[in-house]
């Protein structure tokens, strides 16, 4: 199964870029994105004080590639990353530095698409740290928003095989039908995340009796969701889409 996670930087998860009208253009706001002025200690000692993000998926995925939009606000295109390095952990402890790569600097226009950046060539990870080694000589760093895809890897799976779900329809418009089954659905629940792995419903209980659940949807918006199952035993995810 393959997805892509996309990230709208803050200091560690998200800011919304509301200015930001088609998919794949970036606004020129320098509040949407990440910026560091001030350098901190790094989740991976080797990077003592240094100015970094860090990204926890949740679950261990098998990253590919990615696509980056480096600092966009026009007055302040030189804050933009130039040289960044990318750590991988499974577990936040042990780090892997994986590559470092290069980012040209953005354009400071709203139509900005970005740059491909590296493919991941499926490497493991629960975390990734992006630290910046380099910009392009302002007096702070960062970039505005990075995409990535990912495979879900059996682990993310319930590995006991006790429980299987299906969603229907799949794309979906104002409600979606999730129904549970198997041998151990007794103290299972489900609810719908966003690509970000928040979770946009709430929590319902799945019985033997009771394994068909109706989610009302209209709130969202149109995009990639994920149903998560989870029991004792473990937890799954189904991918499901929202139609415009």
């Amino acid at each position: 199964m393959k997805y892509c996670y996309t990230f709208l930087l803050s200091i560690i998860f998200v800011i919304a870029a509301q200015s930001q009208c088609f998919m794949d253009q970036h606004s020129t706001n320098w509040n949407d994105g990440w910026l560091s002025c001030k350098t901190s200690p790094s989740p991976n000692p080797i990077r003592g004080n240094s100015h970094w993000i860090l990204y926890n998926l949740g679950f261990k995925y098998a990253l590919g590639q990615s696509h980056f939009w480096n600092h966009n606000e026009a007055d302040g295109l030189n804050n933009g990353v130039k040289t960044i390095v990318a750590d991988v952990s499974l577990n936040g402890v042990d780090w892997t530095e994986w590559k470092r790569f290069d980012l040209p600097l953005a354009t400071g226009k709203p139509v900005y698409e970005g740059v491909d950046g590296p493919d991941f060539e499926k490497i493991p990870a629960r975390y990734i740290l992006f630290t910046a080694l380099d910009n392009y000589g302002g007096s702070c760093v960062g970039f505005s928003e990075m995409k990535i895809e990912v495979d879900i890897l059996s682990q993310n799976q319930d590995e006991s095989n006790c429980l299987s779900v299906s969603a229907f329809p799949n794309p979906f418009s104002s409600q979606l039908y999730v129904n549970v089954s198997g041998n151990c659905i007794q103290n299972a629940t489900v609810y719908l995340e966003d690509l970000m792995g928040r979770q946009v419903s709430k929590t319902y209980g799945v019985t033997a009796a009771q394994n068909t659940i109706t989610l009302s949807t209209n709130d969202l918006t149109a995009g990639v969701y994920f149903v998560r199952i989870q029991n004792a035993e473990g937890s799954s995810a189904y991918k499901v889409i929202k139609a415009e």
